[in-house]
């Protein structure tokens, strides 16, 4: 049992969740004191503050992104840019041979209306890319503000932390999808940028959907007893039950209820959490969502073994209850109309 989420939302619910304000909630929840609230409102509380965090986040990044987008097209002298934005449209990313500022430009002015991240030794490949680092620094400015602690934040890196998040809650990430894994097969070709592939190299696209899935347990590995099927099942679904409860991240049991309807959009900019309900899709796309959400929710069924065991027991119950309340009926019956001199009392 696994559900897939969109990396965006992944990394901005991780940084969320390692919020001071969720922290300071989870040692109220758990504190033996009394409490102003009962613990089950608190819980409540914190199912609408992580996602309301990670809104906060998610509205950061975009303008982060903006202002780093801006401070690129800023490089450029008003003619070069014109002539940019005509020839390759106004999306930065898609500028062809732009690897820095054009020699129009003054370099007293490249100073002034320079971004702190462009003095960055790395280089972007794409928005996705930008957004890895840029959250990274969020995540190495938290781990120095808790340096002397011994939380999560210990991480310096977006993904080495969103792992020991999720690890939490006994779940791992799985990240180097195959493009031809059948849930992202139809992915693979609405944008060559961002399109899904082996993430093995590190000039290859960031994928956009990310696996999530309970961790094996090695004692159960090796059994097929079907109690411990339904069992391990049962717990894999309660686990991520917990994750969302806890996380507030937004699952799809299949990728194509997420897949993008345009080409060219920003990954901060078209970024939507969509805290409770999937984004908006084609009425055959919605069709087979809700085939997966069917098969979804009828995952934990009934073996024919045990169906039969069920249907045996009930049969018996039907049958048998009749019976009994007959047979005490008869004996209330006889013990009436017997002579008063055979009665015990």
């Amino acid at each position: 049992m696994a559900h897939y989420t969109t990396a965006e939302a992944l990394m901005h619910v991780c940084l969320a969740h390692a919020a001071p304000e969720v922290g300071v909630l989870d040692r109220m929840i758990a504190s033996s004191s009394s409490l102003a609230l009962p613990r089950e409102l608190l819980l409540i509380i914190r199912t609408y503050l992580v996602p309301a965090i990670a809104s906060d986040l998610v509205d950061a990044s975009r303008n982060a992104l903006h202002e780093y987008e801006e401070s690129l097209r800023s490089l450029l002298c008003p003619e070069c840019r014109q002539y940019h934005e005509e020839i390759y449209g106004g999306d930065v990313w898609e500028w062809e041979g732009f690897t820095g500022p054009c020699g129009c430009r003054d370099a007293g002015d490249i100073r002034r209306t320079n971004n702190a991240m462009l003095n960055s030794r790395t280089r972007f490949r794409d928005p996705h890319h930008w957004l890895e680092h840029h959250l990274s620094q969020s995540v190495m400015a938290a781990a120095a503000a808790a340096a002397s602690s011994s939380s999560s934040t210990s991480q310096t890196d977006i993904w080495s932390f969103a792992s020991a998040v999720f690890a939490q809650y006994d779940c791992e990430l799985v990240r180097h999808i195959p493009a031809t894994h059948a849930h992202f097969s139809n992915l693979t070709a609405w944008n060559n940028k961002y399109g899904l592939s082996p993430y093995s190299s590190p000039l290859e696209p960031l994928s956009s959907y990310i696996l999530i899935r309970p961790m094996d347990d090695p004692a159960e590995t090796d059994s097929d007893s079907i109690c411990d099927d339904h069992i391990r099942r049962w717990r894999d679904r309660l686990t991520l039950q917990r994750l969302h409860r806890n996380l507030g991240i937004p699952f799809f049991t299949s990728t194509a209820s997420a897949s993008p309807s345009t080409k060219s959009e920003s990954v901060v900019g078209s970024m939507d959490l969509r805290f409770g309900s999937p984004p908006t899709q084609s009425s055959s796309t919605r069709h087979d969502h809700d085939l997966a959400k069917a098969s979804y929710s009828t995952g934990i069924s009934l073996h024919p073994v045990l169906l039969s065991h069920v249907l045996a027991n009930t049969a018996a119950f039907c049958f048998g209850a009749p019976v009994a309340l007959l047979t005490v009926c008869a004996k209330v019956l006889c013990y009436y109309t017997s002579p008063g001199a055979l009665r015990v009392f």
